[in-house]
């Protein structure tokens, strides 16, 4: 459709974009095809990987559950590995169980609402975010509107700067801060 045909040439090469579409399942692929495409290279390297490779910040439980979902049926086959972080975010409730079971199966690909990823990657023994390579965030106008956006902000804190995020040896940008 007109949002793959115009988003996925720019986000396979790995360009920042900003795009618009009306939230369907053809809008949700033009991102998640990038970021598996960007977990498959990691998968076939074998390198590891401290922390998810991509993250993809949604405002709504559904809108995260969706790209899982997508993430899981298209890439699971093919070793990606995916986890989402929705729910409660209260202290002392289930995180801890949470990030042990992320760090023994850190996932390629991470897809969550703004509170709980922040929360996951901000708890002491949270999620690294110095592998991430590609990041999405969601009707960004919707993030801003609930006001989500300090968790966004935080969580943009603790990942590479944007040059070092290229998507695969040696195809970094001049200036590019080394890995």
């Amino acid at each position: 459709n007109k949002i793959q045909q115009r988003a996925l040439p720019f986000l396979l090469r790995g360009a920042d974009i900003i795009a618009q579409a009306p939230p369907t399942q053809e809008r949700i692929a033009a991102y998640v095809i990038p970021a598996i495409h960007i977990a498959v290279t990691h998968v076939s390297s074998r390198a590891p990987h401290r922390g998810p490779l991509v993250v993809m910040i949604s405002t709504t439980v559904d809108q995260a559950t969706q790209a899982q979902r997508m993430i899981r049926d298209l890439g699971g086959p093919i070793g990606v590995k995916s986890a989402l972080g929705v729910g409660s975010t209260s202290p002392g409730g289930d995180l801890s169980q949470e990030l042990r079971l992320l760090q023994q199966s850190v996932p390629h690909i991470i897809c969550g609402t703004p509170q709980k990823l922040h929360a996951l990657f901000t708890a002491p023994g949270g999620l690294s975010g110095a592998d991430v390579r590609f990041l999405v965030l969601d009707e960004v106008d919707q993030l801003i509107a609930r006001n989500l956006h300090e968790f966004v902000f935080n969580i943009i804190k603790l990942l590479p700067p944007p040059r070092s995020r290229a998507l695969g040896a040696g195809s970094g940008t001049p200036g590019s801060t080394p890995q």
